[in-house]
């Protein structure tokens, strides 16, 4: 049990230590893991997420991928295999089991391989594809709060209306890859 909570709490560090090294900032990244682990739920929290940390659910970041196409083209590129690329961004399982449900949908929407939920016409075959490849989205499945936290994600897209998703290609992706997956999980399930 001891070599799990040593596990984990390295595994934590590191997320949030590349997340604010992402963004140039390298402090407080403690105080922030101090926070999530007491279970700290911000006033925003609606009840889709409000039962979380009853659950066993604690760790309210999503992951920060360490490679990311845009930030590191010349590691994505070396890639020769879509399998390459999905393993570069497999996320730690043991994250992935104490992420409240609001970070692991983040976690899979923010996952660089999601793109290719949209490509093409067959969402799902893509749908399935991905689910093979992605730990995070293997995980979301799993979740029974899946669909409502997606919906939710969905809604909130709804509210900028079309000029700001025309305007705003990764608000555009984020909204188009929860629309697909809300309506996948629904049908998997």
């Amino acid at each position: 049990m001891m070599v799990l909570l040593v596990a984990l709490a390295s595994s934590v560090v590191y997320a949030f230590r590349t997340s604010h090294t992402a963004y140039g900032e390298s402090t407080n990244y403690r105080a922030d893991i101090s926070v999530d682990i007491d279970g700290a739920v911000d006033d925003q929290t609606d009840e889709i997420f409000a039962n979380d940390n009853d659950r066993g659910f604690w760790l309210d970041i999503p992951y920060e991928y360490p490679i990311r196409p845009e930030r590191d083209a010349e590691i994505w590129k070396s890639y020769t295999t879509q399998e390459e690329r999905f393993e570069a961004c497999s996320v730690p399982d043991e994250l992935l089991k104490a992420m409240t449900i609001r970070a692991l949908v983040e976690t899979v929407l923010d996952n660089p391989n999601i793109i290719g939920l949209n490509l093409g016409t067959d969402t799902r075959t893509n749908f399935l594809y991905m689910l093979d490849n992605m730990n995070c989205l293997q995980e979301l499945v799993r979740r029974n709060d899946a669909v409502d936290a997606l919906q939710r994600i969905v809604s909130e897209g709804e509210a900028y209306g079309y000029d700001a998703l025309s305007n705003d290609r990764k608000l555009a992706r984020r909204f188009n890859s929860a629309v697909v997956l809300h309506t996948e999980i629904g049908i998997y399930r």
